[in-house]
């Protein structure tokens, strides 16, 4: 699954995120 950093839209892939686990953008941290 792909999604877009709202803090700086850079393109993630947010697979961690959908089993619950938290991840910082690799551009700007958020």
């Amino acid at each position: 699954m792909n999604a877009t950093c709202p803090e700086c839209e850079a393109a993630l892939t947010l697979t961690d995120v959908l089993r619950g686990e938290i991840i910082t953008c690799p551009e700007c941290g958020a």
